[in-house]
């Protein structure tokens, strides 16, 4: 005795009882699929911030200081200008 779905006897206008078993397979791997991606996306974003607040990074630090700057400059690297430019944003966001 074959057993006939459940679901086209319950809904039989719905979208499962009209679609064909191959269909209804593909969409959910397709949904399973795009369920996996997202969770996977997520536990990238997470593992950045959690490596960003292991390393105590925050984001109002500025990302040179005047040291690096300084080595920088020395180097060759920043002009004399470029320098004093740089050195000036520091420290105006130093003293807020």
């Amino acid at each position: 005795m074959l057993m006939k779905p459940i679901a086209p006897a319950i809904y039989p206008n719905s979208l499962i009882a009209q679609q064909d078993p191959t269909a209804a397979a593909f969409t959910g791997i397709a949904i399973l699929g795009g369920v996996v991606a997202a969770l996977i996306v997520l536990l990238l974003i997470v593992n950045q911030i959690r490596k960003r607040l292991v390393r105590g990074e925050s984001a109002n630090e500025p990302p040179f200081t005047l040291d690096s700057i300084r080595r920088m400059r020395d180097r060759g690297d920043l002009s004399e200008g470029e320098y004093e430019v740089l050195r000036q944003r520091i420290i105006d966001q130093a003293s807020r």
